[in-house]
């Protein structure tokens, strides 16, 4: 499989028009239709980790289709569950200090 069919598998796979995974790599819908059709296979590295990011998908797998295809969660992602309801307040409130992207 090819960059361009693993990106178009990815539009299709979260029902995204064009337009909107362009907007989430922040490139144009044509450029997004030229990756799709095989005419350009220049996606920027910003791009392929900025779509990677808001996606979900790995950047290793959109690049070359090699690596899991859904990214791994962060490390840092705990159960909090399997800590004491006093250490999960805690953690929640640090938590919502942290800035969104």
């Amino acid at each position: 499989m090819t960059i361009n069919e693993r990106i178009s598998l990815i539009r299709k796979d979260l029902s995204l028009s064009g337009d909107e995974l362009g907007a989430l790599a922040g490139i144009s819908k044509s450029a997004i239709s030229k990756l799709e059709l095989g005419k350009s296979n220049n996606l920027k590295l910003v791009h392929l980790f900025q779509m990677a990011d808001e996606t979900g998908y790995s950047a290793e797998w959109i690049a070359i289709g090699r690596g899991k295809k859904i990214a791994t969660p962060p490390e840092f992602i705990i159960d909090l569950m399997d800590y004491s309801k006093a250490n999960r307040a805690l953690i929640l409130q640090l938590i919502s200090h942290i800035p969104k992207r």
